[in-house]
C-alpha cells in the first residue's frame, strides 16, 4: 500500500502543470514583512505581486495624526524565480512613480527602488543597505491588495446569496484588503488610520482599482 501511494503522489506530480507549482510556491510569500523601517502586507496572485508599505511615527494626540508618515502602493510582475520589477506610487502624489526590484530569500524580503519616495520618512532605500531587508513576520489570506477609485463606493449587505446597499461608503483612494470575491463584490478589509481598527465591507468590483491592469489607471492623469 506504501508503495502504490508513493508512486501515485509521483504520477500526480509529474502530470501537474508547472505554472501551477510554480504559483502554489509563489503565494505561500503572502504576509507580513516588518523591520525598524516600516511594514510590508505583501500579495502574490497570477505571478503578479501588490503590496502596501507603512511608517508612523511621534503621534499628535492633538491632530489625531502622525508627524512622519510614509505609505505607498506597489505592484509588479515575477520575472525570475521569486524576484519581481516594480513600481510603486501613493495616492496623494498621483505622478510620483517609482520604479525598483522585489525579490525573497531566506524568510526575508528585498526591495530596492530606483529612487526616493515622494514621502521618504523610514524609507530611503534607493539603494541596497540593510534597509533593504523586511524579515518575514506572519502570513496572511488576501487575494488582492487596492484602492477605491470611486468617489464614493458605497456598501453593501449579502443575504441568502443576494447583495442589498447599506448605509455608508468609502472614498477614493482609501487602501483596502480583499479577501473573498462574489459575483462582481468583494469583501474587503478597511482600516482607517489612526483609529487601529478593521472593518469588513461588501463592495462593488467597479468601484476597485484593478492593479493587474498595465496603466496606472486611477493615479496616473
Amino acid at each position: 500500500m506504501k508503495t502504490s501511494a508513493f508512486f501515485t503522489a509521483i504520477f500526480l506530480l509529474l502530470i501537474t502543470p508547472y505554472w501551477l507549482l510554480a504559483q502554489h510556491t509563489l503565494s505561500k510569500l503572502n504576509g507580513e514583512y516588518s523591520s525598524n523601517f516600516g511594514k510590508f502586507t505583501i500579495v502574490v496572485d497570477n505571478n503578479v505581486v501588490t503590496g502596501w508599505y507603512e511608517y508612523y511615527e511621534q503621534y499628535d494626540k492633538q491632530v489625531k495624526g502622525y508627524q512622519r508618515e510614509n505609505v505607498f502602493f506597489l505592484k509588479g510582475k515575477v520575472t525570475d524565480g521569486k524576484a519581481f520589477d516594480i513600481i510603486t506610487t501613493n495616492p496623494s502624489f498621483p505622478n510620483d512613480i517609482v520604479k525598483g526590484k522585489l525579490s525573497f530569500l531566506g524568510g526575508k524580503m528585498k526591495i530596492v527602488l530606483d529612487g526616493t519616495p515622494a514621502l521618504d520618512a523610514g524609507f530611503d532605500i534607493d539603494h541596497e543597505s540593510e534597509k533593504s531587508y523586511f524579515p518575514f513576520v506572519k502570513p496572511n489570506k488576501y487575494t488582492l491588495l487596492t484602492f477605491i477609485k470611486s468617489p464614493k463606493a458605497h456598501l453593501y449587505n449579502l443575504k441568502d446569496r443576494h447583495f442589498t446597499a447599506r448605509k455608508g461608503y468609502l472614498v477614493k483612494d482609501e487602501f483596502v484588503r480583499v479577501i473573498e470575491k462574489k459575483s462582481g463584490f468583494s469583501k474587503v478589509l478597511y482600516e482607517p488610520v489612526p483609529e487601529d481598527k478593521i472593518f469588513t465591507y461588501w463592495v462593488s468590483d467597479n468601484d476597485l482599482l484593478d492593479p493587474t491592469a498595465d496603466s496606472w489607471e486611477g493615479f496616473v492623469k
